[in-house]
């Protein structure tokens, strides 16, 4: 019994999406674990050291975000070898989509390290010979978290969204890997859809999803700073 329909090929839809679902999530929370680590150390160093090290790194994020991004993913993308394994394609997609999708939180957290490294507890650490690292790490960084999990939380729907619109243009993953992108591309032609309609329904899974985590989003900054609102 297929609940939701079948492919060209007999293929139950339903356990399709639940198996591409593995891939287009993990890239969206690998991806933004990359562009986390990334945005904090950069946007730290920028935002706590100043000067002209915050003059280059905020000139890379806007040389970065001048750029398009869509065309930029897609040169990327087709600068992949054709003969790489689905695996090696995973990473280098995910890779691919973390280098660009940092700066926007980098630009978040530059600014908190700004406001914040003029209070007073920071100077007090500072004082009492605290090393930069550790001031970060241990008395400015917890005071964001709750800018941190916002950003977070809303970069995971962009990532997927990339991963999806990458597979679905012959880019990012391709068969026998299955990901809720390679699912949609089965959808291009009018005459599968016309023959087809079920075949659409992993994009009511990417949206869905994205609703989703969203909501959870807003759920958890509200509760890591109740005062935000």
């Amino acid at each position: 019994m297929f609940l939701l329909g079948a492919d060209r090929l007999g293929r139950d839809i339903f356990s399709r999406i639940i198996y591409g679902a593995r891939a287009s999530l993990s890239i969206g929370l690998v991806g933004v674990a990359c562009s986390l680590v990334l945005g904090v150390m950069l946007s730290g160093i920028s935002g706590y050291v100043g000067g002209r090290t915050d003059w280059l790194v905020q000139r890379l994020i806007e040389y970065i975000l001048s750029l398009a991004v869509i065309p930029m993913w897609l040169a990327l993308a087709a600068a992949l070898p054709k003969d790489w394994s689905p695996l090696q394609r995973y990473f280098c997609i995910t890779l691919i989509i973390s280098l660009v999708g940092w700066t926007e939180l980098a630009r978040v957290v530059r600014g908190r390290f700004l406001a914040l490294r003029s209070e007073t507890y920071v100077t007090s650490a500072w004082l009492d010979g605290c090393g930069q690292t550790r001031i970060i790490l241990r008395h400015m960084l917890p005071a964001m978290t709750s800018h941190i999990i916002a950003s977070v939380t809303l970069a995971i729907p962009m990532m997927i969204l990339a991963e999806t619109s990458l597979s679905f243009l012959g880019l990012g993953l391709q068969p026998p890997a299955i990901s809720w992108g390679t699912l949609l591309k089965e959808a291009q032609s009018v005459e599968a859809l016309s023959a087809a309609p079920w075949l659409l329904l992993p994009g009511a899974a990417v949206a869905v999803t994205v609703l989703a985590l969203n909501f959870l989003g807003d759920g958890l900054r509200d509760a890591a700073d109740p005062q935000a609102h």
